[in-house]
């Protein structure tokens, strides 16, 4: 029998998440033994919420504070994978000729 489990997307569907729906639509899950549900996410989709409340399993994260805050807040998680080799988050500001360096 697969094992069911639940994988939520931080953001609806796109181009950064097409691993995992190929995945699903090639037949790799299940022949690794699992019976994986896709749910995108949204706006109003609270990833750490869910996996503290056991609604999912694994969910995708933005960036690498989620899990550390979950723990922080007593919620047991743990990070189990890197999607990116660099992190595709910016700092971004408004144009000001006053700005030259972070420091």
């Amino acid at each position: 029998a697969l094992e069911a489990v639940v994988f939520a997307t931080d953001w609806k569907a796109q181009a950064e998440q097409g691993g995992f729906y190929q995945a699903k639509a090639l037949g790799l899950y299940e022949k690794a033994g699992l019976d994986v549900t896709l749910r995108g996410g949204g706006p109003g989709v609270n990833i750490p919420q869910l996996l503290g409340a056991g609604a999912i399993d694994f969910g995708m994260g933005s960036n690498s504070f989620i899990p550390l805050n979950m723990v922080r807040a007593g919620v047991p998680a743990k990070a189990v994978m890197a999607a990116f080799q660099k992190d595709p988050q910016v700092l971004i500001t408004h144009p000001r000729d006053d700005i030259s360096t972070l420091a």
